[in-house]
This record gives structure tokens, sequence and C-alpha cells, in this order.
């Protein structure tokens, strides 16, 4: 797998959370999914939880560089809950990775131009980098009838 680099991140907000089944909570990592066939907005960026359910959308202001982003470079999204939201809103931590400081420029000029204010990786720009490890989820069958021995026999 190809070394990435943090190019920059950014704090946006996630919109629409009362709309839909999915959650997320301070520490979650979550998925952001461009839905450029969105009827209401085709700019959107859908946002599920680690269980593949819809938690909301990135807000149209944020979403138009983003997507653009998203769209015209070959770059790594990911994000995090910083924080927790409310009934309506909540925050999501965007940092964008890429192979190399052409990639952070090309993305500084996008989101530039759509208003975003973003931090970029300065140590980037020096020479250094810090790179992104790949988290495996996986699903595992558990043994119910073994792990409540277990919890009985701990706590005799």
């Amino acid at each position: 797998e190809e070394s990435l680099v943090l190019l920059g991140s950014f704090q946006a907000t996630i919109v629409g959370i009362r709309y839909y089944a999915g959650t997320a909570y301070p520490g979650e990592y979550v998925q952001l999914v461009r839905e450029p066939q969105n009827p209401y907005d085709g700019n959107a960026i859908r946002v599920d939880n680690m269980a593949n359910v819809k938690v909301g959308h990135i807000k149209r202001q944020s979403a138009v560089g983003l997507a653009a982003v998203m769209d015209k470079l070959k770059v790594k999204i990911d994000g995090t809950i910083p924080s927790a939201g409310n009934d309506y809103t909540m925050p999501v931590c965007i940092e964008i990775f890429g192979k190399d400081r052409s990639d952070q420029m090309q993305v500084d000029q996008i989101l530039k131009r759509s208003g975003n204010r973003w931090n970029m990786n300065k140590k980037l720009a020096k020479g250094t980098s810090r790179t992104t490890a790949a988290v495996q989820v996986s699903k595992k069958n558990m043994d119910w009838q073994s792990s409540q021995k277990n919890l009985d026999d701990m706590f005799e």
C-alpha cells in the first residue's frame, strides 16, 4: 500500500442527523461518501458511521470545496467526531491525506476557491510528514455460552 502524508485538516458540521438512524460518538471514525446524484445538492457528502449507517451530510458550505477535492484528486479523506453535537448538528474533523506537496497545493487551491478555511500541514511544506495507518474492521462470531462461562468464572 502506498504511503500517504497528512496534507491538512479542517472542522466541518454534519447536518440532518435527526432524520437518520445512524449515530456517531466522540472519538468515532466516520466515512465520507460522495453523493453526486443527490436530488437536493449535487455536492452532497454523506456521513456514515462505522456500521455503514447514514448519520447525516456535511453542511452545504463545506461540501462545495470538499466535493471538488473528492471528485478531482486522488486523496484519502478521513473523518473523526471530536465532540458531542446537539439534536440537529454534530462537528466532524476532516483530515486529507495525499502523496506529496503537489497534492497539498492542489487541495489548498480548491478549498480556498470554495471559501473553506483549512489548516495546511506546515511540516509537509518543510519536507517532513506524518503517515497514516490503515485500520481494518472485522466481524467475529461470538461463542456466547463460552463467553458467559468465562465471565461467570471471573466474578465467582
